[in-house]
């Protein structure tokens, strides 16, 4: 009993002890220590989820795999030995047939996989996606291994095996135990960087807030936060590319290779596997946002959240951006901040900021990421039944709630969502047109006799124009992908090799 009073003792004179540092260090070098270290413990709470979920979700549970009795439709950007990329050059074995992805439908206990042919819409809305691939290809791949196909489909049928007694071997949990796991970490490269990424961007994170602590300048801090965008675009692409193979079909290979059976994730689970990649994007989106307002107004600590008093915003000497939730020095403040150079610096870091992630939004999330999880979400909102949503606006109108089950409501939810789609892209697209008629205007404005605002003015230009052709390009393909997505809901249209482009195109 003295030895567990003793204890208790000392532990709480410790804590009493770091109570009262903390409480005498708030200012001067100790304040500034406290604070570094706290913004340290709060950035490995903070991004500790990004490692844990996603290495929780590369072990593969036999629970969550559904063996492709039924087929399962997939298609697959890289291959691998056994699991080729789903075009017809490597899943007939043909050099001289089209290199660039299909999706394709595999069923266990048939000996040949059935590829889909991809419309002229569907050709339209993969356009970056076969640039990609293209890019890609041309970059890793040597000129003398690309027409190879040797990695072509294994069978789906064994020799000397009916597809009955295939389908029911395939179904046992001893198969399912031992399928190939691409995603985990010592077969997934885009894992590797992944977690890498996510370590790095930590680590910036800290630095950044330690400038901002130890006030080492904006220009400093600014530029640390710049910087450490770049990780965390790394960690948001490669974690879409590896929670697209959650979206491929899974292989146990059989009698020496020459025959395998194939599975799919669990619907739930592949989505629960993209959570993380969603998570960075929705952060790095409101970041971009919020990095534009810290050159302008001044920096601030990303480990932490500061929540003010609409009192004292409307009583104070602070001013709050409209829509951003950005609260900022007020504009008759002396301090100088940054200079000209400077802020012509960071003007140039920041475009090539927003042009980075464009790039790597438009190549790698909506070309590859998109298309797959699209064909899956709506393959699970269909349902086994296969109801349509015309039938289900009938119940709803004759108000037959009851008859409803969870699909059709997620059916209904998705038809919602894609209206409301297009009402945002237009509304997003329709105010970036505006701001392109004025930084147009104010180049016309600002034309002075000289070579220099003619070379500026006639880049305004072509810089206007580029841009209103892709806004109003995304403007017609939101439309139609969305309308086309409602029309294939509305007839209960099956998710098939053939349907599945223009589905994942929607």
């Amino acid at each position: 009993q003295a030895s567990a009073f003793l204890a208790k003792y000392s532990t709480i004179s410790l804590a009493l002890r770091i109570t009262q540092w903390l409480a005498m260090s708030e200012g001067g070098k100790a304040g500034k220590i406290k604070h570094s270290l706290l913004a340290a413990l709060s950035t490995v709470v903070f991004t500790t989820p990004f490692l844990a979920l996603i290495g929780s979700l590369s072990k593969l549970d036999p629970a969550t795999l559904r063996a492709c009795n039924e087929g399962c439709t997939y298609i697959r950007f890289w291959g691998s030995h056994g699991l080729p990329r789903t075009a017809p050059r490597y899943l007939k074995g043909d050099s001289e047939l089209d290199d660039m992805p299909e999706f394709a439908t595999v069923r266990n206990g048939e000996t040949d996989i059935t590829i889909g042919n991809t419309t002229w819409y569907a050709t339209v809305c993969r356009m970056y996606t076969d640039v990609a691939l293209r890019l890609h290809d041309t970059v890793f791949v040597k000129a003398s291994e690309r027409y190879h196909t040797e990695k072509t489909f294994v069978p789906a049928l064994c020799d000397g095996t009916s597809a009955s007694d295939m389908r029911r071997r395939c179904d046992s949990r001893e198969k399912k135990k031992n399928v190939h796991n691409h995603l985990r970490w010592d077969n997934s490269w885009s894992l590797n960087v992944y977690m890498l990424s996510i370590l790095v961007w930590a680590v910036l994170r800290i630095v950044h807030d330690c400038c901002v602590i130890w006030e080492t300048g904006d220009f400093i801090s600014l530029m640390v936060g710049y910087v450490s965008v770049l990780p965390q675009l790394a960690a948001m692409a490669t974690g879409f590319l590896w929670s697209i193979g959650a979206a491929e079909v899974f292989q146990t290979n059989m009698d020496n290779e020459k025959c395998a059976c194939y599975y799919e994730m669990d619907t739930i689970a592949m989505f629960a596997s993209m959570a993380t990649p969603v998570g960075l994007y929705m952060l790095i989106r409101a970041k971009m946002h919020r990095l534009g307002f810290a050159t302008l107004h001044g920096d601030f600590l990303h480990s932490r959240t500061y929540h003010v008093s609409h009192n004292a915003v409307d009583t104070s000497v602070f001013y709050l951006q409209d829509g951003s939730g950005y609260l900022s020095v007020a504009k008759n403040s002396d301090r100088e901040r940054l200079t000209t150079d400077n802020y012509k610096d960071l003007a140039m870091c920041y475009r090539l900021l927003v042009f980075t992630w464009e790039v790597v939004t438009s190549f790698v999330v909506y070309s590859f990421a998109f298309p797959a999880l699209t064909v899956r979400f709506y393959g699970k909102t269909l349902g086994s039944d296969h109801t349509d949503l015309k039938s289900i606006f009938a119940d709803v109108v004759h108000l037959r709630l009851k008859s409803l089950s969870f699909e059709d409501w997620g059916m209904v939810l998705v038809a919602c969502a894609a209206f409301a789609a297009i009402c945002y892209v237009w509304y997003m697209q329709c105010s970036q047109l505006c701001n392109f008629t004025s930084e147009l205007r104010r180049g016309c404005e600002d034309l002075q006799r000289c070579v220099t605002s003619y070379v500026q003015y006639y880049y305004y230009q072509i810089s206007f124009c580029c841009r209103v052709t892709k806004s109003i390009a995304m403007m017609v393909f939101a439309l139609m992908s969305s309308m086309l997505l409602v029309w294939c809901m509305w007839h209960g249209v099956e998710i098939t090799a053939t349907t599945a482009g223009d589905v994942g195109a929607g």
